[in-house]
């Protein structure tokens, strides 16, 4: 507790060095949790430990057990209070996330001022993960690592308006977008407005994308001038664009747990990148400049009044435009190979089989020389077909792969199918939207092609928007088989409280799962033996009471049967003896429980003592100067274990304490 404490009152460089924040900022949190979120404290954790706890944990990417180990908290407090945090921070998404403005006529900033209308930016980044084995080829980079693709879009004034992680790493960041546009919650652009994407993405209504050919990126510009229109619209792109790099750099930069693979599952991660997002919104936003080492824009933060969504008209699709005077040349040309069906049914056949075959599949799709495999096994069935490894039978992979990668894109949402001769069925609206070329031509190909190529294809089960993460959260929460602590007391003086036994006290510390302070813990066990022993005498003199009602009714027995001159007077004595003895067994069992709860009473009291001798040693320890909470703790915990040194302590003066203090941490 001292130690969390530390973290967030010490000072303002403690605070932002440990949890990223200053002392202003961090309250600002809390109150916004607490009122927009809904946490609250517990009886062992206060609400300011819970967000102490969060934010340490990704600003440094420690492990549960890392942080138990260091706060003195059990693993399954740090994990529930973790994601309880997680809900909270999630829920205030409709708070920080920034709306977006547009840039006018009269913007002064040289960077944004020749986009007008623009709304902002956007781009992708890879965050790393853990993924299973089996999961690892769909989240492997073109780069090579093993990651999640998460779209970040923002503001010129560098904070975020839309996130959505989740994606596997070797999607394209134009699939990413375009099930950003088409979630119910998702990604929205105003008609008549647009974002800068690079070239990764489609130049299409509502994103501006720079020339292809020709120089782009800001360090090709530092020592070259652009040398025609085409040059200069890039080179501007380019510095405007680069805000959402800014923003992708300071929150890694910040946020330790994005910088490398998390023990989180992919889900929680996700969700924890989404927090971190919010996290920085809410930095740019009340932490002073010089808390951020980044040259702030000149526009203010402050969002300005916009019309209402429904009185607005947004982009839910893309379709790539096409600039004036640039004719396409694509189309067939004279060197085209026409396949048959028989050879696509023979490629598709011969395919399937390597992709079975661990001797030429691998994790990232097929070894070096299958191609030529595939030729050699193609001619040996059609010797006359005159098929290459380059370009034809290279090319028609290619179209397999990308005709496949499209039917499932479709197939996973809904308003398409198939029909009984696999030709897909979709709605005339949508057909005019999506898919063009791939309506009333039948794939009967499509399972077998799925085999090949399902288990290495990216299919965004993992990708959630804050709406859906909450609610995720909401019912596995929910499903815990622990209660969450409020902040009230419970009346002492309910008319329930003495119907408490002894074993729902035991089992009331054991949920509260209190790891404090040593005194604390001893004062909870004194308290629990204190109140077993009571209620232990309780039921003791109840069993003696109805021990001696037994007793009266066996003597009031035996005098009913000699009225009635019974011949088994015998058997009545005998029963009258048992009936005293148990009589005698239940006092004696009455003493001892006495003098068991006399006993016990000592304890307690023996207890405190160590309880108060742990206080005043603690006490005389932060005394000294320049000696942390935690070098406290560790000095207490030597001087308590080993008796003589705890006299040499006292009996030093003021002026030695602190360097026998030191030597004892030295020594250990």
């Amino acid at each position: 507790m001292l130690v969390l404490r530390g973290l967030y009152r010490e000072s303002d460089v403690k605070c932002k060095s440990e949890l990223r924040v200053n002392r202003r900022t961090f309250n600002i949190i809390c109150e916004m949790l607490r009122n927009i979120g809904g946490l609250s404290g517990t009886k062992n954790m206060s609400l300011q430990e819970i967000v102490a706890m969060f934010l340490y944990t990704l600003a440094h990417h420690k492990k549960n057990r890392s942080i138990g180990q260091y706060l003195f908290r059990s693993g399954e407090t740090v994990s529930r209070q973790f994601h309880l945090c997680l809900r909270a921070f999630l829920k205030l998404h409709e708070v920080l996330l920034y709306n977006p403005t547009l840039i006018s006529d009269d913007c002064e900033d040289e960077r944004w001022k020749s986009f007008k209308n623009c709304l902002g930016a956007l781009d992708g980044t890879y965050i790393n993960v853990n993924v299973p084995s089996q999961e690892r080829t769909k989240y492997r980079t073109r780069k090579g690592t093993i990651a999640m693709n998460v779209l970040g879009v923002c503001a010129p004034n560098m904070q975020f308006i839309y996130v959505l992680p989740g994606w596997e790493g070797s999607a394209h960041d134009m699939r990413v977008l375009r099930n950003a546009l088409s979630r119910p919650n998702g990604f929205r652009v105003p008609r008549g407005n647009y974002y800068l994407a690079d070239a990764g993405y489609t130049n299409c209504e509502g994103f501006l994308a720079p020339y292809r050919g020709q120089r782009y990126h800001l360090k090709e510009w530092t020592d070259r001038q652009p040398e025609s229109a085409e040059e200069f619209y890039n080179m501007k792109h380019a510095r405007a664009r680069n805000v959402i790099e800014r923003c992708f750099g300071l929150l890694k930069g910040r946020w330790s747990i994005l910088r490398s693979p998390s023990f989180f599952p992919i889900l929680t991660h996700g969700r924890i990148v989404m927090a971190c997002c919010l996290l920085h919104n809410l930095i740019r936003k009340f932490m002073p400049t010089d808390d951020i080492k980044e040259d702030e824009l000149s526009e203010s933060d402050d969002d300005s009044e916009s019309d209402s969504d429904d009185e607005r008209e947004f982009i839910t699709s893309m379709e790539a435009s096409q600039a004036k005077g640039e004719a396409s040349n694509r189309g067939r040309g004279k060197n085209k190979r026409y396949w048959t069906y028989e050879e696509d049914a023979v490629l598709i056949r011969y395919l399937h089989e390597l992709s079975c075959d661990p001797k030429w599949k691998c994790e990232n799709g097929f070894k070096n020389g299958y191609m030529n495999k595939l030729e050699e096994m193609i001619n040996r069935v059609l010797p006359n077909c005159g098929l290459r490894a380059v370009p034809h039978i290279e090319s028609r992979i290619k179209h397999w792969s990308e005709k496949y990668s499209a039917l499932a894109e479709m197939l996973s949402t809904s308003g398409f199918g198939w029909d009984a001769e696999k030709i897909l069925q979709v709605d005339k609206l949508i057909r005019k939207l999506r898919g063009k070329g791939l309506f009333g031509v039948p794939f009967v190909h499509y399972d077998t092609l799925a085999e090949i190529y399902a288990k290495d294809k990216a299919t965004g089960d993992a990708n959630e928007s804050f709406v859906d993460a909450i609610e995720d959260l909401d019912q596995e929460i929910d499903k815990q088989p622990l209660n969450v602590e409020s902040d009230e007391e419970d009346d002492v003086n309910s008319t329930h409280s003495d119907t408490y036994s002894s074993t729902s006290q035991s089992r009331k510390w054991k949920i509260e799962d209190d790891h404090s302070t040593p005194s604390k813990m001893a004062k909870v066990k004194a308290s629990t033996i204190h109140s077993s022993a009571s209620d232990s005498t309780t039921q003791s003199g109840k069993r003696f009471t109805k021990a001696k009602e037994a007793k009266v009714k066996g003597k009031n027995k035996v005098v009913l049967k000699s009225l009635c001159r019974n011949d088994d007077d015998d058997l009545v004595a005998s029963l009258h003896d048992v009936s005293n003895n148990f009589g005698k067994i239940f006092e004696n069992i009455n003493v001892n429980l006495g003098t068991m709860a006399s006993a016990w009473s000592k304890a307690e009291e023996r207890e405190q003592i160590i309880d108060e001798k742990v206080n005043k040693v603690l006490d005389e320890v932060m005394k000294l100067d320049g000696i942390s909470p935690s070098e406290a703790l560790e000095v207490a915990t030597i001087l308590m274990a080993e008796e003589h040194k705890l006299h040499f302590f006292y009996q030093a003066p003021t002026n030695m304490k602190k360097q026998y203090a030191i030597d004892l941490l030295k020594k250990k």
